[in-house]
């Protein structure tokens, strides 16, 4: 018996292909992980191993191409849609943390710069912020010479990081 209905289109030679360099492009991603990142991704034993292996490979261009080329067939084993989603997560965490640190560093150049005005219309903006830990710190910072100057800051920043965060 036939049906008019078309049987499943099979997958072309170019979408095969496209998905494997999209495997591969996501395992290059895994090569640039942290060992800790690693180890929290659901990747099975032959995959971590090759990510060492690469790793170990000296700089030649052909046999780093072979090898991304292996780990990405490896990937086709893998659940290789939640590896993705993590390591998406994770860049998104990652620069909204690196946003965050660049406003902070921003705001606490501005106390230092700034004095009075700009420390009261931070206080403004930020009510949970101490005046005298805030004039304090900068006026140490106006005394001491530039090695001492840095630990200052870092005071600093760590204070507005723990009180800006709540």
């Amino acid at each position: 018996m036939t049906t008019d209905q078309p049987a499943e289109p099979e997958d072309s030679k170019t979408r095969r292909k496209k998905a494997m360099t999209a495997l591969q492009q996501l395992g290059e991603r895994l090569l640039t992980c942290r060992p800790d990142k690693l180890a929290s991704l659901p990747l099975g034993d032959p995959l971590r191993a090759a990510i060492a292996e690469y790793k170990r490979i000296p700089n030649s261009n052909e046999a780093r191409r072979r090898h991304l080329q292996y780990i990405g067939r490896l990937m086709r084993g893998t659940d290789h849609e939640a590896i993705q989603a993590i390591l998406d997560r994770d860049e998104v965490m990652d620069r909204q943390m690196f946003r965050r640190q660049q406003q902070l560093e921003a705001v606490c150049q501005r106390i230092l710069d700034g004095g009075d005005e700009a420390i009261s219309g931070l206080l403004d903006q930020f009510p949970q912020l101490d005046r005298q830990i805030l004039r304090q710190t900068r006026l140490e910072y106006l005394r001491v010479k530039e090695p001492e100057s840095l630990e200052v800051r870092t005071r600093l920043l760590a204070y507005l990081r723990r009180e800006m965060a709540a």
